[in-house]
């Protein structure tokens, strides 16, 4: 698209931008804790979770059920 469009457009994409903004419902963070430890050794792996709502766990009750959670545990099953 050029410029001239966008800039034209514009009024009209800030207005939709403002409307979704209010009508997004705010989600609460997943509850419990947010570091852990899963089996034991020398060649331990440490994670660090970035990211927006999908690393918070935004939409489910526990961290458990998160992303995070899920990923962790499956990794530690299949790296034995």
């Amino acid at each position: 698209m050029s410029l001239a469009r966008k800039l034209m457009l514009s009024p009209v994409l800030v207005a939709q931008a403002m409307l979704t903004r209010r009508r997004a419902p705010l989600l609460p963070e997943a509850q419990g804790p947010r570091e852990g430890q899963l089996g034991s050794g020398a060649k331990a792996l440490r994670i660090l979770m970035t990211g927006d709502s999908s690393a918070a766990g935004v939409g489910v009750m526990t961290q458990e059920h998160a992303f995070a959670g899920h990923f962790t545990r499956t990794l530690y099953r299949r790296s034995g």
